[in-house]
């Protein structure tokens, strides 16, 4: 295979490197948004985990206060008799979903520990390096106009 050349003036060949700075800087500019949006949705997957939370103690806080409220006998009566059919089934899955939930729990936990342990490790390196290639991208610019 052999090289060809290809000889430019100097108006050309400051129009290609202005081009080629252009087109990194787009990139990189791309590399940081890239970087901005996983953290946002690195923040996001917490932020609904504690929602998720947040609204599971609600859920318990209501069905306590609606457990307080006063009641008919015909709901009295209702409820006892659902209460007997359903008793079973509810024992069963609630040890199914409060194991189920501890898994998850667990396994949340972990996953917003790695997560926020691997983006402060990465954060600091990467905008380091991402800014000083945009600011030498930049001085290049600024020379050749």
């Amino acid at each position: 295979m052999t090289s060809e050349y290809l000889k430019l003036n100097y108006a050309e060949a400051v129009y290609g490197k202005k081009n080629l700075l252009h087109s990194q800087l787009g990139l990189l500019t791309s590399v940081q948004n890239l970087e901005k949006y996983r953290k946002l949705r690195e923040e996001e997957l917490v932020l609904k985990i504690a929602l998720r939370k947040k609204l599971e103690e609600s859920k318990e806080l209501l069905d306590a206060f609606e457990r307080l409220l006063p009641k008919t006998k015909a709901e009295e009566e209702l409820e006892a008799e659902e209460r007997a059919m359903e008793r079973s089934k509810e024992l069963e899955l609630r040890k199914v979903q409060l194991e189920a939930k501890k898994i998850m729990n667990q396994e949340e936990k972990e996953q917003v520990k790695q997560i926020q342990h691997k983006h402060k490790k990465h954060k600091h390196r990467q905008k380091s390096q991402l800014e000083s290639e945009i600011d030498e991208i930049k001085k290049n610019l600024s020379t050749l106009r």
